[in-house]
C-alpha cells in the first residue's frame, strides 16, 4: 500500500467513523425520548424556582442559553453531560433579583480518573416578613430562603458523544415551615472539537418531593432542554440557543453570544421568549423584558464577570461572579 493509499484509507475510515457516531447519536436520542416522556407528565411547580436560575453570571448574560457551554461549569446545570471537557475551576457569584431578593452561587469542577466531577450550591434569600398572628398584631420577624446542592458527573463515552447525570437536594424554608425535594438531572452532548459544535438533550430537575409544606402540593417533574452552539469560523463568536419545556404544553427559546477578544476580554448579550410573559403592558421597557448584557475579563487564572437582565418595569437582575482555573 502506497503512502497516498494509506492516507486515502484513514481518511475514509475517520469518515465512516464520524458518521457512524452521528447515527448512534441520533438513535441514542430518539430513545432517551421514548423512555423520559413515559416518566414525564409535566406540571407547575410553584416550589424552588432556583433550579431554572443559572449557576453564574455568564449564564445570566448569554440569556440562559448555555446548556451545551462545556468549556466551564456555566452549562452543567441545565445538561450534566456539560460538564465532560470542562477545565477545573472555582466560582461564586452573587445574584440580586428585585425586591431584595438575592443569592449566593457556588461552583467547582475536579477531574478525576473515571471523567469529571463538578458541585454546585445555591442559596436564594426572598428575605424578611412581618408575621402577624390572627388579630393582627405584629409579633416579630421571619424569613423565606431557599438552597439546593448538586452534585453531577460527566465522561466521554465516544470520540465526541458525552454523557452526564447528577443529583441532589432542594430545600425551602418558610418561617417553621419546610419542603424537602430529591432532584436529578441527565443529558447527553454531541461535541466536535475541529468545529467547535454542540448539540445537547437533557432532561431536568424531576425528582421526589420528601417533605412538602401542605398535603396537597404539587408534585416536582422535569423538563426537556434541546441546545446548540457554535463558534463562527470568521468571528470571534459563540451563537448558544436552548429550547426549554417549563410545563406540559408551553416552551420557552433562549438565545445567547458571547464576544471572545484574544481570550481575555468578552461581550455577551442574550434574549429569551420568557420575557413576554413579564408585561401585559406594551411600552419601550417592557419589550426589551428578558433580555441581558454582560461583559468578562480574564487575567492569567483569574476572572471576573459582570451581567444585567432587564425585566422591564419589574426592575432588573445583576449578577457577579469571580472565578479561578484550577
Amino acid at each position: 500500500m502506497t503512502l497516498k493509499q494509506e492516507k486515502d484509507y484513514c481518511n475514509i475510515k475517520e469518515h465512516y467513523m464520524v458518521n457512524a457516531e452521528k447515527l448512534f447519536f441520533i438513535r441514542f436520542l430518539f430513545l432517551f425520548m421514548a423512555v423520559v416522556t413515559g416518566m414525564n407528565s409535566l406540571n407547575a411547580q410553584a416550589l424552588f424556582q432556583g433550579l431554572s436560575h443559572p449557576v453564574n453570571s455568564r449564564g445570566w448574560a448569554m440569556g440562559e442559553a448555555v446548556s451545551t457551554l462545556n468549556s466551564d461549569g456555566t452549562g452543567i446545570l441545565f445538561n450534566p453531560a456539560a460538564l465532560s471537557n470542562a477545565a477545573p475551576s472555582l466560582q461564586l457569584s452573587m445574584t440580586n433579583f428585585v425586591l431584595g431578593i438575592h443569592s449566593t452561587n457556588a461552583c467547582a469542577v475536579f477531574d478525576s480518573k473515571i471523567g469529571k466531577i463538578g458541585a454546585a450550591m445555591k442559596y436564594l434569600d426572598y428575605g424578611a416578613f412581618t408575621e402577624r398572628d390572627k388579630y393582627g398584631t405584629d409579633i416579630g420577624e421571619f424569613r423565606v430562603n431557599d438552597y439546593y446542592f448538586n452534585l453531577v458527573y460527566g465522561r466521554s463515552i465516544s470520540r465526541h458523544l458525552n454523557l452526564g447525570f447528577s443529583a441532589g437536594l432542594a430545600n425551602s424554608e418558610l418561617n417553621s415551615l419546610s419542603s424537602r425535594a430529591i432532584i436529578g438531572s441527565i443529558g447527553l452532548l454531541y461535541f466536535e472539537k475541529k468545529s467547535s459544535l454542540s448539540i445537547g438533550l437533557s432532561y431536568n430537575n424531576f425528582g421526589k418531593i420528601t417533605k412538602t409544606y401542605i398535603s396537597n402540593e404539587s408534585p416536582l417533574y422535569g423538563g426537556f432542554i434541546l441546545g446548540v452552539s457554535k463558534h463562527l469560523e470568521h468571528l470571534p463568536m459563540i451563537i448558544s440557543s436552548d429550547i426549554c419545556q417549563v410545563q406540559k404544553d408551553e416552551y420557552i427559546v433562549k438565545v445567547g453570544g458571547e464576544f471572545d477578544f484574544r481570550d481575555m476580554f468578552f461581550l455577551r448579550w442574550g434574549m429569551t421568549t420568557k420575557g413576554w410573559q413579564l408585561n401585559t403592558v406594551q411600552n419601550f421597557s417592557s419589550f426589551f423584558a428578558g433580555t441581558s448584557l454582560g461583559m468578562g475579563l480574564k487575567l492569567g487564572k483569574m476572572a471576573i464577570d459582570l451581567a444585567v437582565v432587564t425585566l422591564g418595569d419589574a426592575g432588573q437582575i445583576t449578577s457577579f461572579t469571580l472565578s479561578r482555573d484550577r
